[in-house]
């Protein structure tokens, strides 16, 4: 083995790639424009078989990010989110969670971030763009305030806001940055 990096050159593998995450050996990653997720060969990224993917299918929904969070493949929509768990089933190990789909997608695919056993992301839905969501469970609460969502929706390109976590002195602090963003936001 190696750990440099290299590029996935085999036929297989999706031609247009959004993001890619690692959980229990598996590198997966969502194919663009479509619900579809693919997973690698047990810990090998060069490795990818055509028929090891599945969709997102719980409402007809373009997967635009996948993060792994507290153990879990998190795959947001543009309006809805599915979370995954590994059953170790050997033909596809990957299973939607009974009960884990909520009506609220992604608005900033880079904004979703794991922070203390749980995530948080810019949100869209049906009605709208621009809240701060964090997951209590499988439930969106929304921790944004009206002024901040004004400014989250008033910057010139929110779709690339970017967001991350840092502690200091005890605390764990929620950062969006860049998207034409005037400031970065904190959240504490």
């Amino acid at each position: 083995g190696t750990s440099d990096f290299q590029k996935v050159t085999v036929a297989s593998f999706p031609t247009s790639v959004g993001m890619v995450t690692f959980i229990d050996s598996y590198f997966i990653v969502n194919e663009n424009d479509t619900g579809r997720f693919y997973i690698s060969g047990v810990n090998d990224g060069l490795t990818w078989d055509a028929l090891d993917f599945a969709t997102a299918e719980s409402s007809p929904d373009d997967l635009v990010a996948i993060i792994n969070a507290v153990g879990q493949a998190w795959l947001f929509g543009k309006e809805t989110t599915e979370v995954w768990t590994d059953t170790g089933d050997s033909l596809f190990p990957f299973r939607r969670i009974s009960g884990a789909k909520l009506q609220t997608g992604i608005l900033s695919p880079f904004s979703a971030v794991e922070i203390d056993n749980s995530v948080i992301w810019v949100g869209r839905d049906k009605l709208g763009q621009g809240i701060v969501y964090r997951a209590q469970g499988f439930s969106p609460i929304r921790i944004s305030t009206t002024p901040i969502e004004i400014f989250i929706q008033s910057a010139s390109d929110p779709t690339n806001i970017r967001g991350y976590c840092y502690q200091e002195e005890g605390n764990t602090f929620y950062v969006l940055t860049g998207g034409g963003l005037e400031t970065s936001l904190v959240y504490d």
